[in-house]
């Protein structure tokens, strides 16, 4: 059976190292479930949850190093993925669909810092 081993360098993360091992089955789960969520099941999007709650969450503690904030990730991605599933868009796993959403509003979050330049 073909696997694709994708490793995160998230080892640091308290809650323990996540390695992300994607096979053609997974990502037919994530075809499936990417469907059935456009068509608002909410069977499939708890699924989900329980599928991705670990991987955004980990991510996000990773960059942030906060409890509630990685929690409070977690939350804004997944009610992001049901409140615009109409265009839940992917090429394969959902996996890297997740981290765009999460670096993006990490970098949100980051542009309200001001920089050197502006400091000087």
């Amino acid at each position: 059976m073909y696997t694709l081993q994708i490793v995160l360098p998230l080892c640091e993360v308290k809650k323990g190292c996540i390695m992300a091992a994607i096979t053609p089955g997974d990502l037919s789960i994530d075809i499936e479930l990417a469907k059935r969520i456009k068509a608002r099941d909410l069977q499939a999007y708890r699924v989900l949850i329980d599928r991705y709650y670990p991987f955004i969450y980990t991510v996000a503690y990773a960059l942030h190093r906060d409890d509630d904030v990685a929690n409070q990730y977690v939350m804004d991605v997944l009610s992001h993925a049901w409140n615009h599933a109409d265009a839940l868009r992917f090429k394969g796993s959902l996996r890297p669909y997740f981290f765009q959403l999460i670096y993006a509003k990490y970098q949100r979050y980051l542009s309200f810092f001001p920089t050197v330049k502006e400091i000087i």
